[in-house]
């Protein structure tokens, strides 16, 4: 799969709309640095995720008992 071309703001170069910056002149590029930072943010989102589940997982062992 190809990505969307479309013209740097600054400089007038033709970059993928995936790029974070313009690889000629290094302006960001709103859309790509977005998508990035969404894809990042998704990743953490499922890590700390996978965490609750292990975290839940070892509780259940009877590790995470108080004593009374």
């Amino acid at each position: 799969m190809s990505d969307k071309i479309q013209v740097c703001i600054n400089c007038g170069a033709e970059i993928n709309a995936s790029d974070t910056k313009c690889p000629y002149c290094g302006y960001i590029n709103e859309e790509g640095a977005e998508k990035a930072y969404m894809d990042r943010l998704n990743d953490i989102r499922n890590d700390l995720d996978s965490v609750d589940e292990e975290a839940a997982a070892e509780y259940g062992k009877g590790y995470g008992r108080v004593l009374n």
